[in-house]
């Protein structure tokens, strides 16, 4: 039985939390993440790769891809959207709020006022597709957070070939439409987080007989996830005062050179701006070498023409 008081949660809303308790005594599964985001900042998967479990994350952002790709070697890792169809659409990418990067133009009327943001084409690719590709045998749970395109993501996939256990999908959005459509698929909604909402398949309706999952329990693995939050942000803030004192350093080094070629560039001036009668003897001598070379070559071509 997992213990929810020593438990190490990463993800933004305890979703790792949950999803452990409905899969517990799963032992190296199979997971789906839709809008991964980052290997461990915020994941719903870094719990369940630390224990075996391994999966296919889906990533749109190629800087947040390469993360999974450095860290995640057992994951498959895509770096694409996922929609109803094959296409390309533009992603708009906030900068500083990564979380928040979506290809829908609802979200993006909503943030533009208030975020600054890049926007550029990002090939999207269905679920049934990418599982058609890799063909997982047995998926455990499905996570779809994607900002306003949930509902294109779980109409793309095929629901009597690929059905996850659990589904968590982010449902503070188009949740009406997901709930109409999963019903239709035979997923029961059984469980909501304040943010998310929780789907089993009719044939893994079995694991809510273990399911007991107290609100207080949630509230008390909070200060776990905060914990987590706040030592990785001590420890940037670290790295970047660091980076900060070297970059100075650097940047004074760079600014002596500077003044150092552009001393030696006064001085080379000066010294080829003079006539040769006030240039130094080197330079007089080097001169007069340069023109008797001259002169000399001169004097054996026409010798060699006068033969």
């Amino acid at each position: 039985m997992m213990d929810p008081n020593s438990f190490i949660t990463y993800a933004q809303n305890r979703e790792d939390l949950v999803l452990a308790a409905f899969l517990d005594g799963v032992k190296k599964g199979f997971y789906i993440d839709v809008g991964a985001a980052h290997p461990v900042i915020d994941s719903v998967t870094k719990y369940f790769y630390d224990r075996g479990w391994s999966g296919i994350n889906i990533e749109p952002i190629k800087r947040q891809y390469k993360l999974f790709e450095k860290q995640r070697s057992r994951d498959i890792n895509l770096n694409c959207g996922v929609g109803a169809k094959e296409e390309t659409l533009v992603l708009r990418e906030y900068i500083g709020m990564e979380g928040r990067s979506t290809f829908s133009d609802n979200e993006k009327e909503e943030y533009a006022p208030s975020a600054e943001y890049k926007e550029y084409p990002v090939k999207v690719r269905t679920l049934k597709s990418i599982l058609d590709e890799f063909e997982p045998p047995k998926i455990h749970f499905l996570k779809v957070d994607v900002e306003g395109l949930e509902y294109e993501v779980l109409k793309g996939n095929d629901w009597v070939r690929y059905r996850p256990e659990v589904i968590c999908l982010e449902a503070n959005r188009v949740a009406e439409n997901c709930q109409i459509l999963l019903s239709k698929e035979g997923y029961k909604n059984i469980f909501f987080d304040g943010l998310n909402e929780y789907y089993l398949a009719p044939e893994a309706l079995g694991r809510l007989a273990k399911f007991n999952f107290p609100r207080n329990v949630v509230e008390k693995s909070y200060h776990a996830l905060r914990h987590h939050h706040y030592s990785g942000w001590e420890e940037d803030v670290k790295n970047i005062k660091t980076l900060d004192e070297q970059n100075s350093q650097l940047r004074s080094q760079v600014d002596e050179l500077e003044k150092d070629l552009q001393d030696l560039r006064e001085k080379m001036h000066a010294v080829y701006t003079l006539s040769l009668k006030d240039k130094p003897l080197r330079h007089r001598l080097k001169a007069a070498g340069i023109g008797l070379t001259t002169d000399w070559l001169k004097f054996k071509k026409t010798a060699r023409k006068k033969q």
